[in-house]
């Protein structure tokens, strides 16, 4: 084959890859344009808002050492309650999807009735 044929026919590859890229890609627009502040009756009342509030729970720390009594008080009641290991995970739905299939939740995991751990996840 000619040299300038495959050169034309990678850089064109590249490019259809690129604007499919670049059209398609879904992470291209933050879900959250700003950073959004944890407001207690925002998250119990509006499950589309928990997502975004998600990130500033967990870097504030704002759950750990809470008792279960407290979580309940600031978050309302979980979507699901499982045993985990010698504790308790409290899982809270959002509407966000981290796949096709799955959602992502606000994973909090409790030992003695307090807050040790919380982090995102998709369940």
């Amino acid at each position: 084959m000619n040299k300038k044929y495959i050169i034309t026919i990678l850089i064109l590859g590249l490019i259809g890859f690129s604007i499919t890229f670049l059209f398609n890609n879904k992470d291209s627009k933050s879900i959250c344009p700003k950073k959004t502040e944890f407001n207690s009756n925002e998250w119990k009342s509006n499950i589309d808002s928990r997502f975004c509030m998600m990130t500033n729970i967990i870097e504030t720390e704002l759950l750990i050492n809470k008792t279960k009594v407290d979580l309940e008080k600031i978050l309302g009641k979980p979507f699901l309650i499982n045993d985990f290991y010698n504790g308790k995970s409290h899982l809270y739905k959002t509407n966000v999807k981290a796949n096709e299939y799955l959602n992502w939740y606000l994973f909090v995991q409790l030992k003695n009735d307090s807050v040790v751990s919380v982090q995102k996840a998709s369940e």
